[in-house]
């Protein structure tokens, strides 16, 4: 009888285990099995995006492989103890670091490499961007939010805090989400303004991409660069020519930006969003926005996009063939780490006098050869010629009393190389004689060469 006992208490016992294991590898907390110790909580990493990951987003990680992030770990070499290194080339690392390997601040203990050291986390993988896989891959819902607002990014990437100081970055510091959804979620401002309307106009993986006042982002990280593909340099979203709706008089339809480089992710906007008729209705009717788009780079670049009143032009620009990136060459000039005055990552996209020098060696300034001053005067003398406010200001409106017909047409002249807002630098020939001709069209005298009211 005592033996019968003790053979139906260690079939009891090997049932119960039995049931703990099964628990442990199917149960509540999934195939991944319990927390391992010192961890906790179930947002826990599970790295190995190929299985974890690529189960359901195959042709993402498939184009994830080849990025830098995919061979983050790599790029290491031989520094795979630096500490402060390790914690930007693996993934879940939360405790932070600095320059001299002391620790800073402290993560949750979520099974990252930190906690770990486990080599499928190796790399930036999916979960670094957005968020543990938890105990069960088939609950995650992933983070979308820091990685549109730049957050994500700038654990790692000090471009970051160069990108806060920009225009693009600093446009929700100076406005609330809602006021900044308010102000640009119309279909003819989202597509440039807001950093979701971007992604969905130029990555067709992402047209179904929903937002909304609570959660539209500024222009920022995520809008220029691709985590998920290496198809361009620097994982740009695109590189593909621009299409600007007028060329100027003697070419009256839209025509293609190209030929800038990495610059041409710059003109998909800035470029004018005013076609031939569009112009020619201001110029009809008057309107409270005059002028073309407040940011027609890529058409002063080109040396085309205008109203062109009559006389000669020079279309030319004086940098073509000198500049690989338009664009970016003189708005992100860079200086590589362990350089003097670097690291700088360009993200400010302010123009930098040193790239000028590369070829201006005495240059200290950007009005290089007295071109922005010419500019400058003549802008001068065309405001003279327009009708201004109580306060001496050329009028921002342009309306059918106090403007004449003449004026409305040499007035958009003067906003679009004002809003050019280079002075010339970018294409100083074309600008010159832009103004020239306008100027020429108000001038005393110089009506009386067309009928009044008539253009094209």
């Amino acid at each position: 009888m005592r033996g019968e006992r003790i053979i139906l208490l260690m079939a009891v016992a090997g049932i119960l285990l039995a049931s703990w294991l099964l628990v442990g590898c199917e149960g509540e907390q999934g195939p991944a099995g319990p927390p391992g110790p010192g961890l906790s909580g179930e947002a826990l990493f599970a790295g190995d995006n190929a299985n974890t990951c690529g189960h359901c987003h195959g042709e993402l990680i498939e184009g994830w492989h080849g990025t830098g992030h995919s061979e983050a770990w790599a790029a290491l070499g031989a520094d795979t103890t630096n500490i402060y290194c390790v914690q930007c080339h693996t993934t879940g690392f939360d405790d932070r670091y600095n320059f001299a390997g002391q620790r800073i601040s402290t993560g949750a203990d979520n099974g990252g490499y930190d906690d770990t050291r486990d080599p499928k986390l190796r790399n930036v993988q999916c979960e670094a961007c957005h968020g543990p896989m938890g105990v069960n891959p088939a609950t995650h819902t992933p983070v979308l939010a820091a990685n549109f607002s730049g957050e994500a990014c700038g654990q790692c990437h000090s471009q970051n805090d160069e990108w806060a100081t920009s225009g693009h970055g600093s446009v929700l510091s100076r406005m609330t989400r809602e006021e900044f959804y308010e102000e640009w979620s119309s279909s003819r401002c989202n597509g440039c303004h807001i950093s979701e309307g971007f992604i969905k106009k130029f990555d067709p993986d992402h047209a179904a991409l929903a937002y909304d006042g609570e959660t539209a982002n500024q222009v920022g990280c995520a809008t220029c660069h691709d985590a998920h593909a290496d198809d361009n340099a620097a994982q740009l979203r695109t590189l593909a020519d621009a299409t600007s709706p007028y060329g100027g008089e003697d070419s009256p339809d839209d025509y293609e930006i190209t030929g800038f480089g990495t610059g041409q992710l710059c003109v998909q906007c800035h470029h004018s969003r005013r076609s031939r008729s569009d112009i020619q209705e201001q110029f009809d009717e008057g309107d409270d926005h005059p002028g073309p788009h407040a940011s027609p780079q890529g058409d002063m670049v080109s040396g085309r996009g205008c109203w062109e009143l009559p006389g000669t032009y020079v279309r030319e620009n004086q940098h073509t063939g000198m500049l690989e990136n338009m664009c970016v060459d003189c708005h992100m000039y860079s200086i590589p780490h362990g350089q003097t005055g670097g690291p700088l990552y360009g993200h400010s996209f302010a123009p930098d006098i040193r790239k000028c020098q590369t070829c201006h060696t005495a240059a200290t300034n950007f009005d290089v050869n007295g071109a922005q001053t010419r500019i400058e005067a003549k802008l001068e003398e065309l405001a003279a010629l327009l009708p201004h406010n109580a306060s001496g200001a050329v009028r921002d409106t342009m309306d059918l009393v106090n403007w004449t017909r003449a004026q409305r047409e040499a007035g958009y002249v003067y906003l679009f190389v004002g809003n050019d807002k280079s002075m010339g630098v970018h294409n100083v020939g074309y600008a010159d004689s832009l103004l020239t001709n306008a100027i020429r069209y108000l001038t005393p005298g110089a009506l009386t060469q067309r009928p009044p009211g008539v253009r094209g």
